[in-house]
Formats: C-alpha cells, sequence, structure tokens
C-alpha cells in the first residue's frame, strides 16, 4: 500500500476541450430536446384541444409519453455517440504518447541517449520530462567518458583521485542508481 500512487494525473490540454465540447453538446441537445417536446406537445395539445369530446384523456397522456420517451432515447443515444467519440479521441492521444514513450525508453535501454525516439512529438509535459531528462543523462554520460577517458596509464595519482572522486559523485547524481545506505536497508 505504501506505493501506491498519490498523485492523480490529468492532462488539462486535451481534457480541458473535451469537457467544453461536452458541455456545449449537452447545452445544444437539452435545448434542442426543450425546443422538440415544446413544438410536439403543441401539436399534441392543438390536435386534442377541439376533439375533447370524443377522444379520452389517456390518449393524450399517452401521446405526451410516447414523445417523451423519443426525446430521452435520442438524447441517450446521442450521449453515446459522444462517449465513444471521446473514447477513440483520448485513446488517440494516449497510445501516440505512450508509443513515444516506448520508443525513448527502449532506445535508453539499448544506451541510446539520444532524442531520436521524440521526432518533435515532445508537446505533453511527460515527455519535455523525459526529453530533458535525456539531455541530462547524455551530458552526464559525456562528463563521465571525459573523465575515464582522462585516467590511462600515464596519469599522474592526483588526476586519477581528483577523476574518481568526480566520477563517484556524478555516478550518486543519478536516483536510479543505489547508494550504499539504501541497498543495505532493501536486503
Amino acid at each position: 500500500m505504501k506505493n501506491r500512487r498519490k498523485k492523480i494525473y490529468t492532462d488539462f490540454d486535451i481534457q480541458g476541450k473535451l469537457v467544453v465540447f461536452l458541455i456545449l453538446m449537452e447545452t445544444l441537445l437539452m435545448a434542442g430536446a426543450i425546443v422538440y417536446l415544446y413544438i410536439d406537445f403543441q401539436s399534441i395539445i392543438e390536435n386534442h384541444l377541439y376533439s375533447a369530446h370524443f377522444a379520452s384523456k389517456d390518449a393524450l397522456f399517452q401521446q405526451f409519453v410516447i414523445a417523451f420517451v423519443h426525446v430521452i432515447i435520442a438524447v441517450v443515444l446521442i450521449n453515446l455517440i459522444a462517449l465513444w467519440l471521446t473514447h477513440i479521441i483520448w485513446s488517440k492521444h494516449i497510445d501516440t504518447i505512450l508509443s513515444t514513450f516506448r520508443q525513448i525508453l527502449q532506445n535508453t535501454s539499448k544506451l541510446n541517449l539520444s532524442a531520436a525516439g521524440t521526432n518533435g512529438k515532445a508537446r505533453h509535459f511527460v515527455l519535455r520530462f523525459l526529453s530533458s531528462w535525456l539531455t541530462l543523462e547524455r551530458n552526464r554520460s559525456f562528463r563521465l567518458r571525459a573523465l575515464c577517458s582522462r585516467m590511462d596509464d600515464r596519469a599522474d595519482l592526483a588526476l586519477i583521485r581528483s577523476s574518481t572522486s568526480e566520477i563517484q559523485r556524478l555516478l550518486k547524481a543519478n536516483p536510479l542508481f543505489f547508494r550504499e545506505d539504501e541497498s543495505n536497508e532493501n536486503d
């Protein structure tokens, strides 16, 4: 339970647009339903206005109920279509982000720290964060490589010590590597 995610992530860019669209659609849908019921009820009342002595009141109520049921069915169907379209838009958005994210992670697992996986698609904050992390790791990797190349057989002891301490500092700066005190706690 302690490892459960406590932060709920939202994407205000796409979710905001979808919420605005759904609110506008519901407002227009309700306005259309009210206008339709008004016109339909008006015609039902007009048809029964002069035939009050010939038709029973049950038929009038049944026509009102039938018109109301038609509106309810239309509203439910339109809402189902809107939910289906929202699901398609949301899934496409998430799949775009995750496919880019997976590609970057695959490159990183092969120790390829280039930003080749982003292809300019770093619009989402997670991808921007991952891209900046890759840049930091790439710079750290270049620095480690340069420090290691300075230590050869001809290097003096002071240079080797300073390079070694700098390498240790760079390695400890990465949260992916365990520090000694953390690795002992997990045993």
